[in-house]
């Protein structure tokens, strides 16, 4: 069963294979007394806004492990169209012609264009077919074929689950995307306990739970200092530095969180434990985030004898 967001709520469509007629008959309540020729005509366009207003990673994204993205379900549909492209044709020239369902999951997983080559494919695809629907009269919308697993359909019937189809993944590629703007929002309760994970770890100047915050390809960059690539090197780099900080005790404010990026501010002070000499610092550190971890760090900061 794939889940389909109508309306607000999820719609869950049957699976075609399992569930043939309520599949069938989930699709016509989607269209309910909609003209299907309209409907068809307007999703490449509803589609084309939709990226118009969204970065591509958000295309990307899924809801849950289980479900669609809105690039996923572009490829479906366009998966679909090839599919029910053929099987009009079929019905169109043949004499009550038999065909196979088929695997739309398999077919989803196999090789396709990026987000933008799929809506291209999708936007002419359908005008083919499109201008085919257009022309058909009465007597051929009652031609007839076999379908392999949801037994004998009319021409007008196939164009109807088309449109209700595309009503029903339309409303799920709003929803993907809905979730995309949910999931980049930060949790802040989940920032500051990073921030306060921070203080402990440098305070305690304990290595292994400074690491811990980092991803293992983390990118760091500290003003004056080379880039620092890799959580093996940015130990390297901290060790030697909390070397010449007794008794660190770092404070960091939280300033901002925007999806993924943190920007906070800390100040500490630290013994330089050559000249014995108080000292104090104050800077601000960048922050981009991956699975709650630091995958970029950008700081800068003064120093000066306290």
């Amino acid at each position: 069963m794939i889940p389909v967001d109508v309306s607000s709520e999820k719609f869950p469509i049957p699976d075609a294979t399992a569930e043939p007629a309520a599949y069938v008959q989930a699709l016509l309540d989607v269209i309910g007394d909609r003209d299907p020729l309209d409907v068809l005509s307007r999703t490449a366009g509803e589609i084309d806004r939709i990226m118009a207003d969204e970065e591509v990673g958000r295309l990307q994204v899924r809801p849950e492990h289980d479900e669609w993205s809105f690039q996923d379900v572009l490829g479906h549909l366009l998966d679909v169209d090839i599919v029910y492209g053929f099987r009009l044709r079929l019905a169109l020239t043949a004499d009550l012609p038999t065909y196979p369902g088929y695997d739309e999951k398999g077919f989803s997983q196999l090789t396709k264009l990026d987000v933008f080559g799929l809506a291209t494919a999708f936007r002419w695809l359908r005008t083919a077919n499109l201008a085919l629907l257009r022309t058909l009269t009465p007597e051929q919308l009652d031609r007839k074929g076999m379908h392999g697993e949801q037994g004998l359909e009319d021409v007008g019937l196939m164009v109807r689950k088309l449109a209700g189809h595309d009503i029903a993944h339309l409303h799920q590629m709003r929803r993907a995307v809905r979730h995309s703007h949910q999931a980049s929002e930060p949790d802040i309760s989940s920032v500051e306990r990073l921030l306060r994970q921070a203080e402990s770890a440098f305070s305690n100047q304990d290595l292994d739970a400074i690491s811990a915050l980092f991803t293992d390809d983390v990118v760091a960059r500290y003003a004056g200092s080379p880039d620092i690539h890799g959580k093996a090197q940015l130990r390297k780099y901290l060790e030697g530095r909390l070397g010449r900080q007794t008794g660190y005790r770092p404070v960091k404010t939280l300033v901002t969180a925007t999806g993924n990026v943190v920007v906070d501010s800390w100040e500490g002070t630290w013994i330089d434990p050559e000249s014995n000499q108080p000292m104090a610092g104050r800077g601000m550190e960048v922050l981009k985030l991956r699975d709650g971890l630091v995958a970029e760090l950008d700081a800068v900061f003064l120093t000066w004898r306290a």
